[in-house]
């Protein structure tokens, strides 16, 4: 996995290298700061598919470096689930999925108040099974994303965006061979209200 990130990377970030003029080509320690609300839309056959329905979840994030155009930084998600489907997924009441991830973005301005940023990101997940409110096991796993986000910008320092995101996940499970992708893996479009002040 790690190879195949260096190249999707590159390969996202090489075609906006000369896209604009540059403009402040040093690499800066510059904050931002971004909070919002996100809900992943599951398919596939997984077990957070087949045997969940999503509710509301919370996105963070807090930029750090930031070099012409493009930004880095690191986030975290908070997801809920309710259990719908107990033969499946056993006799629990809910699940809660954490990611903790780092991130690239590239801001590209389409007009003064609308700007356009891709992003991807790359970090760890954690898929927690809960009955009657209480920790019962969890999961770990890799997380990969990728996606945009359309940016409403009030000013140089406060921004509406509406995001949205392919997630994968994998899980490491000890479970049956024909049952290590039902419960190993998850895909989701998360779409995501996000306010950002920078």
């Amino acid at each position: 996995m790690g190879n195949k990130f260096l190249i999707l990377l590159f390969l996202f970030i090489f075609p906006f290298c000369f896209s604009q003029e540059k403009k402040d080509n040093e690499l800066n320690l510059k904050t931002s700061f971004s909070i919002g609300f996100i809900y992943p839309i599951e398919f596939g056959s997984t077990a957070l598919a087949k045997g969940h329905s999503s509710n509301l979840g919370v996105t963070s994030s807090l930029g750090i470096l930031k070099y012409s155009n493009f930004s880095g930084g690191i986030g975290l998600d908070y997801i809920f689930y309710s259990v719908e489907d107990k033969q499946l997924i056993g006799n629990y009441g809910s699940s809660k999925h954490n990611s903790y991830f780092f991130y690239f973005n590239y801001d590209y301005p389409i007009s003064k108040k609308i700007s356009l940023t891709p992003s991807i990101g790359y970090g760890y997940s954690e898929l927690v099974i809960k009955k009657s409110g209480k920790r019962r096991g969890a999961q770990d796993g890799k997380e990969f994303r990728l996606g945009t986000s359309i940016n409403y910008n009030f000013d140089k320092h406060n921004a509406l965006c509406f995001s949205i995101l392919y997630v994968n996940n994998k899980y490491d499970v000890k479970t049956e061979e024909t049952l290590e992708d039902f419960f190993g893996k998850s895909n989701s479009i998360q779409i995501g209200i996000i306010y950002i002040t920078k």
